[in-house]
């Protein structure tokens, strides 16, 4: 049994052509999917540290204001801080970044 084919040559690559467009599409909407991602990962980190900076600044204001108005830190134990241990942590680790 012999089947014709009208013209074989032009379908031969169109298949190809085909699947290539389709995979260079999804490849470009992964990419731009994976830099919406990393831009906003970003961000989201760039909040975080702006938080800290805001909340570890205000408490250094209390404590300055704590000792101008009554001459001793707040809670007025032999001149030592009112801030816990972590809140130090933080702002070393604030002020290296």
């Amino acid at each position: 049994m012999k089947t014709n084919y009208s013209n074989p040559k032009r379908n031969h690559g169109s298949v190809l052509v085909i699947s290539l467009s389709v995979v260079a599409v999804a490849a470009i909407v992964l990419a731009s999917y994976f830099l919406i991602v990393q831009n906003q990962s970003s961000s989201v980190a760039r909040s975080q540290s702006w938080n800290t900076t805001i909340s570890v600044a205000e408490a250094g204001l209390e404590e300055g204001l704590a000792l101008i108005n009554k001459g001793t830190p707040a809670n007025g134990t032999n001149g030592t801080s009112t801030c816990p241990p972590a809140v130090l942590i933080t702002v070393a680790f604030v002020e290296a970044s």
